[in-house]
């Protein structure tokens, strides 16, 4: 819903950059699901919030320090190809985190919007799921349903 909300037309219709944390390669090559997991993640949330194809992209963010590949693009390459193609505006959007936290809010908020901002980008972010009624209600179902497997 906010996806669709914070993406509606404008002058420069924002692209939609989908996040999650990136991880080790390694992890990954290792019969690990979850970038299968975020790209289906992407596409049902893309497809939900009614954009096409050509509207959105995915890419990791919060690389660690640790030596070795990490999952890509990251954000920040991402950044620079686009403003390599001419895009003046990117909605990220965390779809990996559900809460504020400093992958958000500083990851994001601040060093993306500079690097962004230094590559000729408007970058603006979805609000994050948080404390929101229709997100606290369906982990209190989740919770419920599985609390009464046990």
């Amino acid at each position: 819903e906010r996806i669709g909300q914070d993406a509606q037309p404008q002058n420069d219709q924002p692209l939609v950059l989908f996040t999650a944390h990136s991880l080790p390669a390694a992890l990954a090559e290792q019969a690990d699901p979850y970038a299968d997991q975020f790209a289906d993640l992407c596409n049902r949330v893309a497809n939900d919030a009614g954009l096409q194809p050509e509207d959105w992209q995915a890419c990791y963010q919060s690389a660690g320090a640790r030596n070795g590949r990490w999952l890509g693009p990251s954000l920040e390459d991402t950044l620079q190809q686009l403003a390599s193609e001419g895009k003046k505006s990117v909605l990220v959007a965390p779809i990996g985190f559900l809460c504020d936290h400093v992958e958000v809010l500083y990851d994001i908020d601040i060093e993306a919007r500079r690097f962004a901002a230094q590559v000729g980008i408007h970058l603006e972010r979805t609000a994050s799921m948080n404390d929101q009624p229709l997100f606290v209600t369906a982990l209190a179902e989740i919770i419920q349903s599985e609390g009464r497997k046990l």
